[in-house]
């Protein structure tokens, strides 16, 4: 196969990983701690919805930051693996860097604490570039032949 087509593979399939994990992470958290009721609200007005997060339980807003951080370490995962050299750094970071801006533009359209701000665009890129540091080293590792 040729590396260009592994690559874009490895792209769309560590952001559909990366998309489902965020997903089941989200349901989980919100079954877990469930959000205060929204019956007959405005879910379009800001302040409405800064004085709903303003209730959510911690346990809620925390799931939401993990899930975020999950999804964007499972999806380079998934890219890196997928990608294969040379494009396997590229692809695990450009699935981290779509997540990333996805997370800036939920935050930008949905008031959150400072908190979840801080973590979503702080940890969504470090839990990245972490699962891709990590595979460079094991795929350097690999590829070291063994010392006499």
């Amino acid at each position: 196969m040729k590396p260009a087509f592994r690559a874009l593979l490895g792209l769309l399939a560590g952001l559909m990983t990366a998309v489902m994990i965020i997903a089941l992470i989200e349901t989980l958290g919100h079954k877990v701690w469930p959000l205060p009721a929204a019956d007959g609200l405005n879910l379009r007005d800001p302040q409405v919805m800064a004085a709903l997060m303003a209730k959510a339980p911690l346990g809620a807003l925390a799931s939401v930051v993990l899930a975020w951080c999950a999804g964007a370490a499972s999806g380079a995962w998934i890219g890196f693996r997928l990608a294969g050299q040379p494009h396997a750094r590229s692809v695990g970071l450009g699935v981290a860097g779509v997540i990333w801006l996805a997370t800036g533009a939920n935050l930008l359209a949905i008031p959150h604490p400072h908190w979840m701000m801080a973590g979503g665009l702080l940890g969504v890129p470090l839990s990245g570039w972490l699962v891709v540091r990590l595979l460079q080293a094991r795929v350097a590792s690999a590829q070291t032949p063994p010392s006499e």
